[in-house]
């Protein structure tokens, strides 16, 4: 019952996620928890969230760039502050950069996202 985040590239990793959290996050803030940055090198997994994945939620969302690519433009940006970050989602950093977040559909307990090289 993990979530995991494994770096199958050959650069560092910056990474980060979100997920539903209607109990920290809510009106204001949205219903999306967003946090980063896990910097993950080559060949590396780590686990970042212990929590029964589909007690949280069916939809979490990843974010990894490294030197030598990034996650792929899609519909879900946030921008992200250069320092560590844990906060609700319609919380904006004024100094962030937008970052796309690649959507997960979680089926079971566990879930472990694989950045790797684009091509």
């Amino acid at each position: 019952m993990t979530l995991w985040l494994a770096n199958r590239t050959s650069s560092r990793v910056a990474a980060a996620i979100t997920f539903a959290d209607r109990s920290l996050c809510g009106g204001e803030g949205g219903d999306y928890h967003v946090r980063g940055w896990w910097n993950i090198d080559p060949g590396v997994r780590i686990q970042v969230d212990s929590r029964d994945l589909a007690d949280v939620g069916r939809f979490w969302y990843s974010h990894g760039h490294s030197v030598t690519g990034e996650t792929a433009p899609s519909g879900f940006q946030y921008a992200c502050p250069p320092q560590r970050f844990d906060r609700c989602w319609l919380i904006w950093s004024s100094d962030g950069i937008p970052r796309f977040f690649k959507e997960h559909v979680v089926t079971g307990d566990d879930l472990t996202i694989d950045f790797t090289q684009a091509g």
